[in-house]
């Protein structure tokens, strides 16, 4: 069994109708060969950060795609790292930290080295650099 699932956080709310036959302006002799189906959508803007549950990992991953193009992104990565502190003491946990800090680097258009080193000298310091 496959559940089609997007994830989807864009600065604006996802307006695309949930049947994937629906998202395409096709002929209709070809229409016949695209599946139809439905998916389930789960848009980062329709959550509050308390609403996001789950693991450690997957509660920053889904904050992190919430805010990564918001302007107060800087003044909420304190809070969404410092999720990671336990993890910091482990290998694999390490591993996932430093490609969580490689994608805010490269997606995150407001936050600058700079301002990511700030945050994680002030919130994973202890942990990362023993």
């Amino acid at each position: 069994m496959i559940i089609p699932l997007v994830l989807y956080y864009g600065e604006d709310h996802w307006e695309a109708r949930l049947n994937f036959r629906d998202l395409f302006d096709s002929p209709l002799d070809i229409l016949s060969f695209i599946s139809d189906f439905q998916y389930l959508l789960w848009d980062a803007s329709g959550y509050k950060d308390e609403e996001i549950k789950g693991e450690v990992m997957l509660r920053v991953v889904l904050l992190l795609l919430k805010h990564i193009f918001q302007e107060d992104l800087r003044d909420r990565l304190p809070g969404i790292l410092g999720l990671l502190r336990d993890l910091a003491e482990k290998r694999t946990g390490l591993e996932y930290i430093e490609t969580i800090l490689k994608y805010i680097v490269n997606a995150a258009p407001t936050i600058t080295y700079e301002d990511l080193k700030g945050v994680v000298d002030e919130v994973l310091a202890d942990k990362v650099l023993r």
